[in-house]
């Protein structure tokens, strides 16, 4: 009977083991491992029934609670402190059972090595397309030192490449505010602002304007600070190396002012004929320009780049002949030069004659591959020729070879301003564009404030949207920047035109118009 009752006591407690559920966990960490980065910890739990919950410990911190799989926890070693750490993890099932595992563990992100290994693992990194690694890396570097210039660059750099581009800015901001010439971070955050105006996520016109406003000035701003630092450091002298560094800062008054004495005891000297005649050019001092050349052709020795020169000078002064003329010389110094196809495709353009352009510009774009003034060209030329996925791709990618490039910048602002007339837009939508365009002008002069081109769009903006005041002052300015430019005080007149029919609306300001007229 004993016994019965004993195997009986037995099977029943067998029985009830049976009913009830049993509970495992395995991890992918064991003890003695050593963690660094950004570190994520995988826990599988095994039941009969169902895991309600497994919750993680740092040391006695819970850190975290997960109620579904798969069960993973990330910890940030870099903001952890160095050295041996005991994690644990703890599991539930709806029976009430529970697992429980912990390991020592040792936080190593090799800080050791110094700073300039991880920068230097995070810029090749970088350089390899391995942003993500190269974030990691740049964040132990600032771990070490975290006001570092180098490691915040490298830092802002793999962001902008993964498309955080606010965090990008963060740490170009962050290293202008401790060295406000450094021209790596102000190029940086060109290319940052570039990238917002580009892709504007928005259907409201004026919200958009704002937004591309901003970003273009700023662009253009970061890379005219960055080309003029560089000129303030060179300083002014007759040495070309200076000439040019200062030329690519558009100091074109400045350049002009320094050369004109050496050149005039070099007329027979084209190096100099050339730069003191596109520095001449640049600043609409066309009249001055032309005795320039006068004075070269009668006594001194022009070059295919002179004559391109002067093909340019004419053309904008309207003398078609004299630009046909120079364009032949061009010619005859060598057909096949790039100076020969850059100034064909200059006059192509400038007087809508786009039909054998393609060519000239592939043969260009083989010699001189994504350059600025190439794929201003292809901007130009798509979009007179319709092809205006074309025109958008090339400006951008001149304007991130160069944000302060005031030829592309007007360009694109005479397309978004040509398409206003070209779709016939009226009222809101007129105004809109032209508000649009103006974002593109108003970064030109950003980038060169006495571009008497850019002056002349603005004020023509103005006076499309019947601002009198603001296309006067403007116009004005363009005069003073360019008084030997046609175009300026083309401008001048249509906004003293405007003035004048908006002082004749009110008896007080009649006596104005007069003057106006």
């Amino acid at each position: 009977m004993f016994a019965t009752r004993f195997l009986g006591a037995s099977l029943l407690t067998s029985i009830a083991a049976l009913s009830m559920a049993t509970i495992s966990m395995t991890t992918n960490v064991s003890d003695g491992q050593s963690i660094k980065g950004s570190f994520s910890f995988e826990v599988k739990v095994t039941s009969d029934v169902l895991v309600s919950s497994v919750e993680f410990y740092v040391g006695d911190d819970l850190r975290d609670t997960d109620e579904s799989t798969p069960y993973r926890f990330t910890i940030d070693t870099l903001t952890e402190q160095e050295g041996p750490v005991t994690v644990t993890f703890n599991a539930f099932n709806t029976n009430g059972e529970s697992v429980k595992k912990s390991f020592n563990i040792k936080i190593d992100n090799v800080l050791g090595k110094g700073i300039d290994f991880h920068i230097d693992r995070a810029t090749t990194l970088n350089r390899d397309g391995k942003y993500l690694e190269a974030v990691d890396a740049a964040r132990v570097a600032l771990k070490i030192d975290k006001e570092n210039n180098q490691a915040r660059m490298v830092m802002a750099r793999a962001n902008y490449s993964l498309g955080k581009q606010d965090i990008a800015q963060k740490f170009a901001e962050d290293v202008i505010f401790s060295d406000a010439n450094n021209n790596d971070a102000k190029a940086l955050l060109a290319a940052i602002n570039l990238k917002r105006a580009f892709f504007v996520n928005t259907t409201n016109p004026t919200e958009r304007n704002e937004i591309v406003s901003k970003a273009l000035k700023s662009a253009a701003e970061s890379e005219a600070s960055v080309l003029n630092g560089a000129a303030e450091k060179a300083g002014m002298s007759n040495n070309l190396d200076v000439i040019d560094t200062n030329l690519r800062a558009r100091r074109f008054v400045q350049v002009a002012a320094q050369l004109r004495p050496n050149w005039e005891k070099n007329i027979d000297e084209p190096t100099l004929t050339n730069r003191l005649l596109y520095s001449l050019i640049m600043s609409g001092r066309l009249e001055e320009a032309h005795k320039v050349l006068r004075t070269v052709e009668r006594y001194g020795s022009p070059d295919a780049y002179t004559f391109a020169l002067k093909t340019v000078a004419s053309q904008m002064t309207g003398d078609t002949k004299g630009a046909d003329a120079a364009e032949k010389e061009v010619i005859l110094e060598n057909p096949n030069a790039d100076i020969t196809k850059y100034t064909q495709i200059y006059l192509g353009i400038n007087r809508g004659n786009v039909g054998s352009l393609a060519g000239f510009i592939a043969d260009l774009e083989k010699n001189a591959p994504n350059t600025v003034g190439v794929n201003l060209f292809k901007s130009a030329h798509g979009f007179l020729t319709s092809n205006f996925s074309q025109a958008t791709d090339s400006y951008q990618s001149a304007l991130l070879s160069d944000p302060a490039s005031v030829p592309v910048l007007i360009e694109r602002g005479h397309q978004v301003l040509q398409s206003v007339f070209a779709k016939k837009l009226t009222g809101t939508e007129a105004k809109n564009e032209a508000g649009l365009a103006l974002a593109f002008y108003e970064a030109a002069l950003a980038a060169n404030p006495s571009s008497v081109e850019a002056l002349c769009a603005v004020a023509n903006i103005h006076m499309l949207n019947g601002d009198a005041p603001k296309a006067l002052s403007f116009a004005r300015a363009a005069v003073g920047a360019g008084p030997e430019y046609g175009g300026s005080h083309y401008v001048l007149a249509g906004a003293l035109r405007l003035a004048q029919v908006e002082a004749l609306k009110d008896v007080a300001t009649r006596g104005q118009a007069t003057a106006y007229r």
